[in-house]
């Protein structure tokens, strides 16, 4: 699969866009909201994201234990080549002026 191969790279640029492939599988988020996603708002335990859609509406999105596993490596080993040390997001971007990566 397309996020396996990602994931598998040595690259931390492809290996995050294979974790933010798998989440949106996974949870069946939009790319905006999965690219928006502050890291509280991952709850790895209960395996849930709290996230706001369309509206600004608040709702609940689960994942599995695969899921929870490639998030758990991707905080721990690669997220730390994107974020500062006051970065909120799951995905930062050092470059980006919304302090995460986007669509564009």
């Amino acid at each position: 699969m397309l996020f396996e191969t990602a994931l598998n790279h040595q690259n931390a640029s492809y290996a995050r866009t294979g974790v933010i492939i798998k989440l949106m599988f996974a949870s069946g988020l939009r790319v905006s909201e999965a690219l928006g996603l502050p890291l509280n708002a991952v709850s790895l335990n209960k395996k849930q994201i709290s996230v706001k859609g369309k509206g600004a509406k608040e709702r609940i999105v689960f994942f599995d234990d695969e899921t929870k596993i490639i998030l758990q490596n991707y905080i721990s080993a690669v997220r730390g080549y994107f974020a500062t040390s006051k970065s909120t997001f799951l995905f930062p971007s050092l470059r980006a002026l919304d302090g995460h990566i986007t669509r564009d």
